[in-house]
């Protein structure tokens, strides 16, 4: 474990604010509710994540969320996935 510790750079990140699968890079609406990033665009923004030296990456919660709890600490169901970042798949 001490081994892994020292061998990381991890980049941490709110997947809601990160990348949006479609590519839209418009500011987002609504500070204070979703603003539509997803799983999908965090997978298309890994070498630019990895561009900058990390070799980990460390998302925001991804259960099932309260309304407007893009940050992902407002579960309110820890069994299933917020389907606001993308399909369970």
């Amino acid at each position: 474990a001490a081994e892994w510790k020292q061998s990381r750079v991890i980049y941490q990140l709110l997947t809601d604010r990160f990348a949006r699968g479609s590519g839209d890079t418009s500011a987002c609406q609504d500070i204070h509710t979703y603003c539509g990033g997803t799983w999908s665009g965090i997978q298309q923004k890994l070498d630019y994540i990895t561009g900058m030296g990390t070799n980990a990456i460390w998302i925001s919660p991804i259960p099932s969320n309260t309304d407007n709890g893009y940050h992902g600490y407002w579960q309110k169901d820890l069994s299933k996935l917020s389907n606001n970042f993308g399909p369970d798949e």
